[in-house]
Parts: C-alpha cells; sequence; structure tokens
C-alpha cells in the first residue's frame, strides 16, 4: 500500500484494533509508520474525540522523490467478530495438522524433480543476470523468480519442496498468459521466489570521474545550469543478498481500490526460509478463504446497492404517478368550475332572453348547451374510467 493508504488507515481507527487486522503489534505498526514519516494521532486523541472535544489532525507530510513509496503491510477483510476469526483460523490449522508432518527441504534436490522445478530450471539457466546481478522469470509453467545465480540451486529444493507440498494437500498449479497460479480451495494465486538485494558504495570508472570532473568545470563556468551537488554517476552499488523471501499474492482484484492480498516470508537470523514452508501451504488456505470473503462481503454490497437503487426508482415512480393522479383531478376540477360556470352563463341568459332576438338566441343556447353536454360526459362514471385508465392513473386496479 502507499503512504496515503497508510495515514488514512492510522487516522480512522486506534492502532491497538488496526495493527489486528495486519497481524502485528500496535509497536510494529507504529515503527513502521516512523519509517515511513506517516504521522499517528497523539495519546488521548481518540479519547477526546469519542467525548466531542477538539482534536489536531496532523497532516501527512512531504517526501522527496527517493523517498520509498511502497509499504509491505497486508490488510485482511474484517470477519464478524473475534470468535469467527479464532474458529476460521483453527479450521485451517486443523486442515494443516491433518497431514500430521513438517514440511522439510532436502540437502539435495529431488534426482526426479517436479515438471514445473525442471521448466524453471532449464528457464534460470538460459537467463541472463541484469544490471544488479538478477534473474528474473516469469512464464506461464515456470515459477516466478528473481533470484542470484548464485541461489538457483537453493531456489529450485524450495521450490520442488513446496510445489510437491501444494499438490499433496489437494490443490493444484495452473497457468495463462500471465503465469503459473496456485488454485487452492478453487481460488488463483500468485506464488513467487525472490531473493533481497544488498548495497555498497559505488566506486567510479575513470570514465565517470572523468564525467564527473568534466561537469565541476562546466559548473563553475555556469554555475546557474548546474546543481552543485548531482552526481552524473550512482552513489549504491545492488546486489543479491543472499536472503531468500517467498511471496503469495491474490491475483483477482475485486475493485480498482482494493490492494491485493499479500503474505511474505523471509530468511530470518536465526530461522531460514525453509522452516516457514508450513506457514506457506497455511497462508494458501487462508488467503483462498479471505478471498471468498471479500468475494461475498462485495456481492453484499452490489445487492444492497442495487436493493437500493431499485426501492429509489420505485419510490421515484410512485412520486411521478401520485403527481400525474393530482395534475388530472386539478384538470377536472378546473373542468367542473367551467362546466359550472357555462351553467350558470345559460341560466343569466335564459332569464334574459328578451333582451335578444330569438335566433340570437337559439344559437348561443345551442353553442352552450353543447359545450355543457360534452363537459358533463367527462364527469360520468364512464368517462372518469375511461380516462383514468387511458393515463393508467391506478395500476393494477379494475
Amino acid at each position: 500500500m502507499t503512504r496515503d493508504e497508510l495515514y488514512t488507515l492510522v487516522w480512522s481507527e486506534p492502532l491497538v484494533k488496526l495493527s489486528k487486522r495486519f497481524g502485528i503489534s500496535d509497536v510494529g505498526l507504529r515503527k513502521v509508520c516512523v519509517k515511513h514519516r506517516v504521522p499517528t494521532p497523539p495519546v488521548g486523541y481518540w479519547a477526546k474525540l469519542a467525548h466531542g472535544k477538539k482534536v489536531v489532525h496532523t497532516p501527512l507530510p512531504k517526501v522527496n522523490d527517493n523517498f520509498p513509496t511502497s509499504i509491505f503491510l497486508t490488510l485482511k477483510p474484517r470477519l464478524a467478530d473475534n470468535s469467527e476469526q479464532e474458529s476460521f483460523e483453527e479450521t485451517i490449522r486443523e486442515r494443516e495438522r491433518s497431514l500430521g508432518r513438517k514440511i522439510t527441504v532436502p540437502a539435495q534436490i529431488d534426482p526426479h524433480p517436479h515438471r514445473i522445478t525442471s521448466a524453471t530450471e532449464k528457464v534460470l539457466l538460459k537467463s541472463k543476470p541484469d544490471s544488479e546481478g538478477f534473474l528474473s522469470i516469469l512464464g506461464p509453467k515456470i515459477f516466478q523468480a528473481h533470484i542470484g545465480p548464485n541461489s538457483i540451486t537453493r531456489g529450485l529444493r524450495i521450490i520442488d519442496t513446496l510445489v510437491r507440498a501444494i499438490e499433496e494437500r489437494g490443490h493444484h498449479f495452473t497457468h495463462n498468459d500471465e503465469g503459473l497460479r496456485a488454485v487452492v480451495d478453487g481460488e488463483p494465486l500468485s506464488i513467487r521466489i525472490y531473493e533481497t538485494k544488498d548495497k555498497k558504495p559505488h566506486v567510479p570508472t575513470t570514465t565517470e570521474l572523468k564525467a564527473q570532473s568534466l561537469r565541476e568545470e562546466n559548473r563553475k563556468r555556469w554555475p546557474y545550469l548546474y546543481s552543485s551537488t548531482s552526481k552524473v554517476f550512482r552513489t549504491w552499488d545492488y546486489f543479491p543478498s543472499g536472503r531468500m523471501a517467498i511471496e503469495i499474492e491474490d491475483v483477482v482484484r475485486h475493485g480498482w481500490y482494493q490492494p491485493a492480498l499479500k503474505d511474505r516470508w523471509f530468511d530470518g537470523k536465526s530461522t531460514p526460509l525453509e522452516a516457514n514452508l508450513n506457514s506457506v501451504t497455511l497462508a494458501l488456505l487462508r488467503t483462498s478463504a479471505y478471498i471468498k470473503l471479500k468475494r461475498a462481503i462485495e456481492a453484499d454490497k452490489a445487492n444492497r446497492v442495487a436493493e437500493a437503487k431499485a426501492l429509489r426508482l420505485q419510490e421515484e415512480a410512485l412520486r411521478k404517478l401520485e403527481s400525474a393522479r393530482r395534475e388530472y383531478l386539478a384538470s377536472k376540477a378546473a373542468e367542473h368550475d367551467q362546466m359550472l360556470k357555462l351553467i350558470a352563463l345559460h341560466d343569466t341568459l335564459t332569464r334574459n332572453s328578451a333582451a335578444y332576438s330569438n335566433e340570437l338566441f337559439v344559437k348561443i343556447s345551442h353553442d352552450l348547451n353543447n359545450m355543457i353536454s360534452q363537459l358533463r360526459e367527462k364527469f360520468s362514471l364512464d368517462g372518469v374510467v375511461s380516462e383514468v385508465r387511458e393515463r393508467n392513473l391506478y395500476p393494477g386496479t379494475e
């Protein structure tokens, strides 16, 4: 995850709670924040916030371009409660214990290695080291690796042992254009082995020293064009450290905003990577289960969004229908007023008919009667029912 993402998380809930979702202590999480210059809430922050008191929200400080941007933490989805979490973890551990043995990496590679191991070895031996001395391979039928030439033999022993252990546990491997995948309980997971890097001060070559000398001369002549601190050669040389690591990752993203689930194991000071292979197989089960949980959470969220949208549309349709009914009734009331006025006008003219010629009064009376008759028809039961049905103002009603 990025510094911005970690910053948002540590200011959203106490470190004691958040650290459990990373599988580390709150002290460990605070150390990660200090290392990456991510400020954390001060003592008493959450208590003040809970009581509605004013709190200070420390902004995320800016860092230079050379500052590391990636933070290797794995945020697990929340389960319903602690008891469910414990039950889930115990179920995973029981599945591993049922095999009844610890995964052991042999001192020598099997004379008949797994097909994936054989294919990986062929590609590694044909590969050329990059500028830092690493061999990087990725392909459909090979184990993804990023290791130094001196670690090939050890890496192949670990790969062969791990691949066999995964299949022994009832899982299988598949592949696509993006590489090899371990399919665990139906979920495809990416696994790779890599070697960390060490660094040492770069010893400039004669050519680099000459270039640096020329640059210094130019800087004296045109100081406004040259920075006083930059060099023409790199500061550090990076090289394979001999320390190995394994990483598993959820390759299926359930949303562009969601980080991938990851787990990593490294060579420790006293415990080599080989001693962690049982933890790797446990984590494969755990990650697969978490993926299913993420999918269920996303599906439930999508269903709730769809239901809310359907409800909004239904309410909007009902509001439009109600508005149409009111407009119709208001128009009928206006027509009724018009009819009453026409009747009143006809009655008035009839009482004063002596003031008009007989022929003129007959024509006026004829037109008024026609208008009144037309309006009377609209106010008959059949007329009203016909208009209501035509406008579908009361759907589902006979």
